[in-house]
């Protein structure tokens, strides 16, 4: 059977049409890239992807007996697992090999290492099974104390200097001080410090940040930020939104604009201008930058669902500039595991909220390193790869230019601390449509910019991914017969969004 979606020719990156057989299970997606197949029983998997403006236009999956991926390939990348006991236990990627080891009879991962290399990490918990110290060769890299409520209230780094935090009663971060090893009595302030206040509903009505910067907010009865003011400089904005609550203008002079699914497709300020295309699964496959009407860059991004493993330069004849392996699913670290770049392999440090801390070559020296704040404002950026690697906060893309921070389904603001647009899933995700996970992104996180989930939760899960089939599929009204048809094919493999 052949079925053709009713919005076909609205982007050349959805899909034109499907097929099923006679066990009604979906086989195969029609593009004008070419054509995913699926395996069969006893869950559907793409073995191969087409990949949106590039030739050759896909990559390949493969499975085991357990419908476990076991490797992936797309041109010259590659990359494989292997499991024992249930779990991931290896990850092959650029001749090397890195092996994984869990606590005892948990699911919890206790360290990985990588032959031929000085990266090693390790994993250290407390009574509750809650993530207290990661360690880096032997030394802390990042380590916890958390209060009876699973708040993270000190945060120590590997010279010593610390955060510390304070929650009002709806765990919202309400104070931030960060200070050197060795100023524990000290009465004058850190070296970044800050205070938050909230209204009823989350939405700030008042911050100060390090360097005197004060925001005073006004917000709508939709949880719109209307009137935004700074002391020092001193400035106002007045952001304004379209009737689907997508930010229009926002502050700094930046201005947006929006397709029909509420995807960000552009984003203007002076004579700088982005252009972003997506394809069927809404993930951003192209990037445009132009500076005074003149093409200045032009990158084209391949995934594995909705982790980002290459990026290709489109004004280079679609030459691979930076490549990407990830930590397998089951590790329960939703998060980058090294990057290609120039010949050499990098590897990421990453801290227990998924922030990439630093980058370092195999010989364990640094080459990039990053400090934020709760919210993810950039508040330190050294080293000679700091401003080439694109996965900073919350281990997202970082896009320079605009400050935003690409979560696949939204555009996250640091400077505001909040998103740019409503929450796909709605109220599902939390009472304030534009919040950042209840303004604690301390002991919580996002999964691609829908729901917030406990950091606690996923570390005693020990699974929590962007692998998962999180996506939605643009059709059809409610009535619509092709509606049916693959909701009725897809619901029960994967966790769909319908509109």
């Amino acid at each position: 059977m052949l079925f053709f979606f009713s919005n076909s020719s609205y982007f050349p990156w959805i899909p034109l049409a499907f097929s099923s057989n006679l066990t009604r299970l979906l086989q195969n997606l029609l593009f004008r890239c070419g054509t995913p197949t699926f395996g069969g029983r006893p869950r559907m998997k793409a073995t191969t992807t087409p990949v949106p403006g590039v030739q050759p236009c896909e990559y390949s999956r493969a499975y085991d007996a357990q419908s476990r991926r076991t490797g992936i390939a797309s041109g010259d990348y590659a990359a494989s697992v292997g499991y024992a006991n249930g779990k991931a236990s290896m990850l092959g990627w650029q001749e090397r090999t890195t092996s994984y080891t869990y606590r005892p009879g948990l699911n919890q991962l206790s360290g990985f290492t990588t032959e031929g290399t000085s990266t090693a990490r390790a994993f250290e918990y407390d009574a509750q099974h809650r993530l207290t110290e990661i360690k880096l060769n032997g030394q802390l890299s990042t380590g916890y104390t958390l209060n009876e409520k699973d708040q993270r209230i000190r945060v120590e780094s590997e010279d010593g200097s610390y955060w510390k935090f304070r929650y009002d009663g709806k765990s919202q971060v309400t104070a931030m001080e960060r200070r050197r090893a060795g100023e524990e009595e000290q009465v004058t302030p850190g070296l970044y410090y800050g205070g938050f206040s909230y209204d009823d509903i989350g939405n700030w009505t008042e911050t100060s940040r390090t360097g005197n910067t004060y925001y005073y907010l006004t917000s709508n009865i939709l949880n719109q930020y209307t009137d935004v003011s700074t002391v020092w400089p001193m400035n106002t904005w007045n952001p304004t939104y379209d009737v689907d609550g997508n930010m229009l203008t926002g502050i700094m002079g930046w201005s947006y604009g929006w397709n029909g699914e509420n995807r960000l497709i552009s984003a203007e300020n002076g004579d700088t201008r982005l252009e972003f295309s997506y394809d069927y699964m809404g993930r951003r496959f192209e990037k445009k930058v132009y500076t005074a009407n003149v093409l200045t860059k032009h990158e084209k991004f391949v995934y594995d669902g909705y982790k980002l493993i290459q990026v290709l330069d489109a004004l280079n004849s679609d030459a691979v500039t930076m490549a990407f392996a990830w930590h397998p699913e089951s590790t329960g670290l939703d998060t980058p595991f090294s990057m290609m770049y120039d010949g050499e392999t990098y590897y990421y440090v990453t801290d227990g909220n998924k922030n990439v801390m630093s980058l370092i070559d195999a010989a364990g020296t640094k080459v990039a390193e990053y400090v934020y704040d709760p919210f993810g404002r950039l508040l330190s950026s050294t080293g000679e790869l700091a401003e080439i690697n694109p996965f900073r906060f919350s281990s997202e893309y970082h896009d320079d230019e605009t400050g935003l921070v690409y979560y696949n389904y939204r555009y996250y603001s640091p400077e505001l601390g909040r998103w740019i647009s409503r929450d796909p899933i709605e109220e599902e995700g939390g009472v304030n449509l534009y919040a950042m996970v209840g303004n604690n992104s301390v002991t919580k996180t996002d999964y691609l910019g829908l729901k917030q989930y406990s950091l606690s939760e996923i570390i005693k899960e020990g699974t929590r991914g962007r692998y998962l089939k999180t996506f939605t599929i643009f059709v059809g009204g409610a009535a619509d017969s092709t509606t049916k048809i693959v909701k009725q094919h897809i619901n029960a493999y994967n966790k769909v969004r319908w509109i």
